[in-house]
């Protein structure tokens, strides 16, 4: 793995990986992709630090972040979550120094 962030193979074990659904839009993802994008989800809060999504307007904009990039082919959940969060810290440096 190349991620400081977590092992999302660790995470993978754990159940359930936070649910991505509602970030969805009514677009569809096969099963496997949608549980990869919840792992990268989790892994992002965690990474993050936001404990039981104390802060809805950043975990929406990383689930955001997570579905354009797994819509554009990413399929590895440590990869998206690091590419959503250095274009969270790109779009806010302020935020995420």
């Amino acid at each position: 793995m190349h991620s400081n962030l977590l092992d999302s193979r660790r995470v993978v074990g754990r159940e359930p990986a936070l649910p991505i659904g509602h970030y969805l839009n009514g677009e569809n993802f096969d099963p496997e992709t949608t549980h990869v994008m919840g792992v990268a989800l989790e892994i992002g809060c965690v990474a993050l630090q936001l404990r039981n999504r104390s802060d809805p307007a950043t975990v929406a904009m990383l689930a955001e972040k997570i579905i354009a990039l797994a819509k554009a082919g990413e399929c590895d959940a440590t990869a998206l979550c690091d590419r959503a969060l250095s274009e969270l810290r790109v779009a806010d440096p302020q935020r995420h120094p």
